[in-house]
């Protein structure tokens, strides 16, 4: 592939691309848009595991920075649905991240629970709150994502639902 797939952050561009000139054809009969669907499976499966297409074994800092493009992708896509579909468009992001339950249903067991979900998603769905939560960054440490504060803002486009794939 030309720029090498979501290891180049020109991809997320031209995904943002391709979703305004479909939101410009549909947009008078859609009014409910999923900007991506399973990060997971695109990012992880096919970068780190190499499950999927194309079929790659990156090391961790590579894939953080795929994971990092593909939601910016989500982040521009939501901006430009936004901006063609008008007021009436309701916009979300859907994934399929492990869910975490509490054992017992205490205080102590939920906050657990909770906070386990937001490590588990931290990659994907809590950048959608405007920047990456400061765990996971230290975590990551050197092989975290490198992004700008407009990667953030157009991540941190408001969404009107998240769709959570429990299978």
């Amino acid at each position: 592939d030309r720029f090498g797939g979501w290891r180049s952050r020109e991809t997320s561009t031209r995904f943002a691309d391709y979703v305004a000139c479909v939101t410009q054809r549909l947009s008078d009969r859609v009014k409910h848009y999923f900007t991506i669907n399973e990060f997971v499976c695109f990012t992880d499966l096919g970068y780190a595991n190499g499950i999927f297409a194309p079929g790659l074994e990156l090391p961790k800092r590579e894939c953080n920075q795929i994971r990092h493009h593909a939601v910016l992708a989500h982040g521009l896509a939501a901006k430009a649905i936004r901006a063609i579909a008008g007021a009436d468009a309701l916009v979300g992001i859907a994934e399929n991240t492990d869910v975490c339950v509490p054992v017992i249903e205490t205080e102590p067991h939920i906050t657990a629970a909770r906070t386990a979900m937001r490590v588990k998603a931290a990659p994907f769905l809590t950048g959608v709150e405007g920047k990456y939560p400061d765990f996971y960054l230290e975590q990551e440490g050197e092989d975290a994502p490198q992004f700008t504060d407009g990667d953030m803002e157009a991540i941190g486009t408001p969404l009107d639902f998240l769709g959570m794939n429990m299978y």
